[in-house]
């Protein structure tokens, strides 16, 4: 909607002086320039948070060696065979952690 379109409504709408229409049209330009930067301003911050997750995704993490519980979990996840490291690892934490639930219900 232009200018003078949304002149015409206000008028039609019940503005009874030229002041009102003016007062009017200022608020709704400072509206439609207020929308203006927070759209650009949004899409800034949409730019930045890509970047960040693009560089995050970039960094490789270091894996976990064989024999420990990740490593074990990473087997399983990747649909490999479970070497007998992770094996033993995986059966030595999870008994630490029934033995240590056992301890805390008693």
């Amino acid at each position: 909607m232009n200018r003078e379109e949304l002149e015409a409504v206000i008028w039609r709408h019940g503005a009874r002086r030229a002041v009102d229409v003016q007062a009017i049209l200022l608020a709704a330009d400072d509206y439609a320039t207020t929308q203006a930067i927070d759209a650009v301003s949004e899409k800034a911050a949409q730019e930045r948070r890509r970047a960040i997750l693009a560089e995050a995704a970039r960094e490789k993490r270091e894996l976990k060696p064989c024999g420990t519980w990740a490593a074990y979990r990473r087997h399983l996840y990747r649909h490999e065979p479970v070497c007998d490291a992770c094996r033993d690892a995986a059966v030595t934490d999870t008994r630490a952690r029934r033995a240590a639930r056992k301890a805390d219900a008693a």
